[in-house]
């Protein structure tokens, strides 16, 4: 892992999340950046819309330009982008799922954004989503509910629900696809509950924390992009924790194979595989680092303490609310500064 001598900037303001994507694939000259303003409770959250030029090998960097915005009723609690589209998802304070789209208008350098429909899914927060191809959704709530649906157009139709007398938790923190039938809930309590979408009568297995002393909650948990069956996440003590699912026991459970409970000093809000080298996973916190740990190894589950790196390649006194990476680029949320851009990293 060589992080030394990253380039930092500084634009836009503050904000409580980013995503990075490419509405089509094959193109990667440029990127686009969806920011939510932060903004307190009472307030509207403001989306802006950034164009983001990769520039090319020795090439000056370009800062990203704002090219739209738009405004929803309640704060914004994170967003997903619908792969090869210019649709996306918010979840907001209202339990809301609002469908987003990008309209180009002809003769203006701007864009616009609508809102192309809205679906109360959850009472309280909607704290969570994830999207598999289709394109199919997962949320989940305060309200402790998991909800699969699908948007047709303008219509959401909902698929199933796993409902919160089945859950272990009252408030749901994290959920992700695992595969087309199982998905990880990541809830209050120390522990991922992975359901089978085929039978939604009670979790199939739990991944715990056994690092943690008394009560913890695990805000954030990424898969491998090759080896699905190991599992990256973050809690509240800031510990950094690695599952593999075929390390599981014979009561249904599975400890983490490994754990830094030193990664932070605070909340991990997110946690990344790095696509283009995924034996590094990349961590933001509370506590205002940006980590990135390299298993050094060819398979994660084959590494101990002694042989792992950490390196923290952004240390400001800003909590770090999310990141996403796009090519040479880690793009970084604050609350009480601007965007943090690091850009021509090498890994």
């Amino acid at each position: 892992m060589n992080g030394s001598n990253p380039n930092f900037s500084f634009v836009g303001e503050p904000t409580k999340h980013v995503t990075c994507f490419t509405p089509n694939e094959a193109d990667q000259t440029a990127c686009l950046m969806l920011t939510v303003a932060s903004a307190t409770l009472t307030q509207n959250s403001g989306i802006s819309l950034w164009y983001h030029v990769n520039p090319e090998q020795n090439a000056s960097y370009q800062h990203p330009v704002k090219i739209g915005n738009a405004s929803l009723p309640s704060q914004v609690t994170h967003t997903n982008h619908i792969p090869s589209s210019f649709s996306f998802i918010a979840g907001d304070y209202n339990g809301n799922l609002n469908l987003l789209s990008i309209v180009e208008d002809s003769g203006r350098e701007t864009v616009d954004i609508r809102v192309d429909g809205q679906w109360k899914t959850h009472k309280g927060a909607l704290t969570s989503s994830n999207i598999l191809e289709g394109p199919t959704i997962v949320t989940s709530g305060e309200d402790g509910c998991v909800n699969i649906c699908s948007i047709n157009g303008s219509d959401l139709r909902k698929t199933d629900e796993i409902r919160k007398d089945n859950m272990s938790a009252t408030t749901i923190d994290c959920v992700k696809f695992l595969s087309r039938n199982e998905i990880l809930v990541a809830s209050q309590g120390a522990y991922v509950e992975v359901w089978d979408l085929r039978d939604l009568r009670k979790s199939q297995y739990c991944l715990y924390d056994q690092h943690s002393e008394g009560s913890s909650r695990i805000w954030d948990i990424d898969i491998h992009p090759d080896q699905p069956t190991i599992l990256a996440g973050g809690d509240d003590k800031g510990s950094l924790l690695i599952w593999d699912l075929k390390k599981m026991k014979n009561a249904g459970g599975v400890d983490p194979v490994y754990c830094n409970p030193t990664a932070h000093a605070s909340h991990i809000w997110d946690v990344k595989f790095v696509h283009s080298c995924p034996s590094v996973i990349a961590t933001c916190s509370e506590d205002g680092r940006l980590l990135l740990t390299d298993t050094n190894a060819q398979t994660i589950t084959s590494f101990g303490a002694a042989e792992y790196q950490n390196e923290y390649i952004l240390d400001i006194p800003i909590p770090l609310n999310n990141f996403d990476i796009w090519q040479k680029n880690i793009v970084i949320s604050t609350d009480n500064d601007s965007l943090v851009i690091i850009h021509d990293f090498v890994y």
